[in-house]
């Protein structure tokens, strides 16, 4: 699966630095609230600035950053805390303090180490798959569980990799199901929605494929119209009959197929041959119908290798 894009460039580089915090922010977390508990372990002036900013920005977004992102603006602020006895150059700031830190405002705050916590979060991304949610969406719901959890935040790209990484296990378990569930008798019909022209001519954009013109169902109410609607309506119902105990075998929710449905039923004639074109993949739409009062049919769409 290719490299999955949740947030844009400029949302990416706000997630992953210190944002620019208002007056107020900075007022609300950067502090020198139980410095005086820390003792000897924060006994110089650059100690106790790199904890504060560290434990700051923390508090504001779950998670920490390295010294050099630090805002300057941050940095002068803290400053004043100590009455300017601290340089403005964190260089000082070393990496065995900032490790130490880490761990203290963990264990204050109730939090557990990303390292801790990531098996629970890839187990609810494996059940957030089974949605109807966005991979966007997705990211802001494993967001919310972390701090639900009280887990440590981890960077960018490790959302994006294990929303990735569901994704694809997700899809393959499906397509096995499929594999090994699909009688051949169900393959050729499902593959027909995608040969059959809705005329006896060539396959062309004025002459789609079969599923196509299932999928757009006429309003008009000539007779020829309704006999040609009626005609849909049997194949659908013929369909539906072949495939809903396959349906109801693979425990797919209703939002997930609604999510697929909607893919297909979108999806222009050019969309599809890109499927059937791809001479690396084996693809055939798995099209699963199922009645509904304005729109009856409900596909999902998947590919082996």
């Amino acid at each position: 699966m290719p490299r999955i894009n949740l947030l844009k460039e400029k949302e990416i580089k706000a997630f992953d630095t210190p944002g620019i915090l208002s007056p107020e922010q900075r007022n609300a977390v950067f502090t020198d609230e139980g410095i005086s508990e820390m003792g000897k372990l924060l006994r110089k002036p650059m100690t106790k600035m790199g904890f504060v900013l560290q434990r700051g920005y923390f508090i504001l977004q779950k998670k920490f950053f390295v010294p050099t992102s630090f805002n300057q603006e941050d940095i002068e602020f803290v400053s004043k805390l100590f009455l300017g006895e601290v340089p403005l150059d964190l260089s000082g700031y070393a990496k065995t303090s900032y490790n130490r830190h880490r761990k203290i405002i963990l264990e204050r705050y109730g939090y557990v180490q990303f390292n801790e916590g990531r098996k629970d979060m890839e187990n609810e991304a494996r059940e957030l798959v089974k949605t109807a949610l966005r991979p966007r969406e997705m990211f802001h719901a494993l967001r919310d569980f972390l701090v639900e959890r009280k887990i440590e935040h981890p960077k960018y790209y490790v959302f994006a990799d294990i929303i990735r990484s569901s994704l694809n296990e997700y899809e393959q378990q499906l397509v096995a199901r499929m594999e090994k569930e699909l009688s051949r008798d169900q393959r050729e019909m499902l593959d027909g929605l995608m040969s059959l022209p809705t005329d006896h001519d060539e396959i062309s954009a004025r002459n789609p494929y079969l599923l196509t013109k299932l999928k757009k169902p006429t309003q008009e109410v000539a007779p020829k119209k309704i006999k040609e609607s009626l005609d849909d309506f049997k194949i659908i119902s013929d369909l539906h009959g072949h495939f809903i105990g396959l349906i109801a075998s693979l425990d797919i929710s209703d939002e997930l197929l609604n999510y697929y449905a909607v893919w297909v039923i979108k999806a222009e004639h050019v969309q599809f041959d890109s499927i059937t074109d791809l001479p690396e993949y084996t693809s055939w739409p798995l099209s699963f119908i199922s009645s509904g009062r304005d729109r009856i049919s409900l596909s999902i769409r998947y590919w082996s290798a």
